[in-house]
């Protein structure tokens, strides 16, 4: 699978191997996905992470509710509207 990365992402790539930090693109994109994978990266952002235990904690004490998952898209847009001003 390949894809075009952000120019951001591409200058870091491009420094990271000049500066000889990895032998070629495949090794620096091996070690990015060896550190997802160990967590060395957080997939949750830290602000996130008392909700994120929270419904964990909640969802193994049953305490769940249907999902609503058209009603959550929403509600998702219409954060992110508020957020940018629209």
């Amino acid at each position: 699978m390949s894809g075009e990365l952000a120019p951001q992402t591409e200058a870091f790539i491009h420094v990271a191997l000049a500066e000889g930090r990895f032998a070629s693109r495949e090794q620096l994109l091996d070690a990015a996905v060896a550190a997802l994978r160990n967590e060395k990266i957080p997939m949750v952002p830290e602000e996130h992470m008392a909700a994120v235990e929270e419904g964990i904690r909640e969802a193994n004490e049953g305490k769940l509710v249907p999902a609503d998952v058209e009603d959550a898209v929403r509600r998702m847009y219409a954060r992110n509207a508020a957020r940018k001003g629209a």
